[in-house]
């Protein structure tokens, strides 16, 4: 091919490499690439692990295809509590301060855990989480998660790859889990405004109809006397370390007087200022207004103008999808979440018949066919080589007309031990047969109800408050 061609290929594929591993999060369940591979490598862990040791195996999994260093901050950023509203790994350690949310501590004296807000909504349904190759077919990965509420709206997400870009602003837990039961209701989505979880500031939705999507987001602060003030909360936007530099250019401008920061678990930020500047730009007493803080707000550049900007990979990783409003993603999500459901019966159902064809097998073998000259298994076993045993269940099976058993079933049956095989034995494969027809019919009822499966959906959402 031309070298131009070369370069158009090549550079597509980054472009998509980017989007699907490094910048834009799933719709399905609001993670990006690196951050599945950590949380599929911590489901199963019940007790902590040191983070660099997590990172490592993202690693020595194939899974995973950039430095320790990346792969220790991805974990650490699901783990830090001052960075996300719900943290979906348990940190234990040094994961950041309100005054530096991401001020981590070296990976190897941190652990982290799985997180019980990931065993609750996360970890569901790992049976049928559908599965891709990772880059040589040498492992298996989750092509997404199915959780149980649309987790791209939970902590927030930024992104920034070739020609897209995200911006994806928090939201409360409890006002998610409500707007998820609205959908399953048929009733208008309740509000869902942005919430930063243990911050004290103010969000304002300033969007239109022709400019959706806008908020200003205010952080706080107090009057000591008439010429001091106190920060006491940044917005998100904003770090300590820029509202330092702007209150320093303040200083040198001659607005304020002088600054001292003594920001450590909080945010706390003295300001002194002249007497007759901070009269000008504070109440006198009984505000009447929302903002009556809003003129010093304003003079402390203490508020940020956000746009949301809703991109995310399409279900399936199927390109890119950009929305209007949060209510039709959360729409879109639901209709998704629910017919997942059906994956969850229909396996359920296999697996059930399964489980009655072994049972069936084994009372066929308790019984045997004396008619026909073939006594009960336990009878003939001791007369019969392994591989005359496995001919021998697959006779009975076929005497009474029963599906072909699968070798992984004649072997479970050949390698039952001997002292099962009693009356008592055999009542219980009767009664577990009997039981085993009754979930059958329980899981048929759901594969062809999407009323029953709804239903389902909505219980359990509810209970997650």
């Amino acid at each position: 091919m031309s070298s131009s061609d070369y370069i158009l290929r090549t550079s597509r594929e980054y472009g998509l490499y980017t989007l699907d591993h490094r910048a834009i999060p799933a719709m399905t369940d609001g993670l990006k690439s690196s951050q599945r591979i950590a949380l599929w490598l911590l489901r199963n862990k019940t007790e902590k692990v040191k983070t660099i040791a997590l990172a490592g195996q993202m690693i020595a999994s194939e899974l995973y295809l950039h430095g320790d260093v990346s792969a220790a901050n991805t974990i650490s950023m699901l783990a830090g509590s001052y960075c996300n509203n719900n943290p979906l790994i348990t940190g234990l350690g040094a994961f950041g301060t309100r005054a530096n949310p991401t001020s981590f501590a070296a990976p190897r004296y941190t652990s982290v855990k799985r997180s019980k807000i990931a065993q609750d909504v996360l970890y569901t349904d790992l049976d049928t989480v559908p599965m891709v190759e990772n880059h040589d077919g040498s492992n298996m990965m989750p092509a997404t998660f199915l959780p149980m509420i649309p987790l791209v709206l939970l902590n927030g997400v930024r992104g920034i790859a070739t020609g897209w870009a995200t911006t994806i602003l928090p939201r409360r837990y409890e006002d998610l889990v409500g707007a998820v039961t609205d959908v399953l209701a048929r009733k208008p989505i309740r509000d869902l405004m942005p919430h930063y979880e243990g911050r004290d500031i103010t969000v304002r939705d300033i969007g239109t109809r022709e400019a959706p999507n806008k908020y200003i987001i205010s952080g706080k602060v107090v009057k000591k006397n008439t010429t001091t003030v106190i920060i006491t909360e940044l917005p998100p936007e904003l770090t300590l370390e820029k509202c330092r530099e702007q209150l320093a250019a303040l200083e040198e401008d001659g607005k304020i007087t002088g600054f001292t920061d003594r920001s450590t678990k909080t945010i706390k930020i003295e300001v002194k200022m002249p007497r007759a500047t901070l009269g000008k730009l504070t109440p006198i007493e009984n505000p009447v207004s929302l903002d009556p803080m809003g003129k010093l707000i304003d003079f402390l550049k203490l508020r940020s103008r956000i746009t949301e900007n809703i991109v995310v990979q399409g279900i399936g990783g199927n390109g890119i999808v950009t929305y209007d409003n949060i209510e039709t993603l959360i729409k879109d999500w639901v209709e998704w979440r629910l017919a997942r459901y059906l994956d969850r019966f229909e396996k359920m159902l296999a697996d059930e018949k399964a489980t009655n064809l072994y049972w069936r097998y084994v009372i066929t073998c308790f019984e045997g066919n004396p008619r026909l000259g073939h006594p009960p298994l336990p009878e003939n076993a001791r007369e019969l080589t392994v591989d005359e045993m496995r001919e021998y269940v697959k006779l009975l099976g076929a005497i009474e007309r029963l599906p072909k058993a699968s070798p992984e079933l004649i072997e479970r049956i050949i390698n039952i031990p001997i002292y099962r095989w009693t009356v008592d034995g055999e009542e219980r494969a009767k009664k577990e047969l009997e039981e085993s027809k009754h979930r059958m019919v329980k899981y048929k009822e759901m594969v062809d109800s999407d009323k029953l499966r709804k239903a389902l959906f909505k219980r359990e959402v509810t209970a997650l408050t």
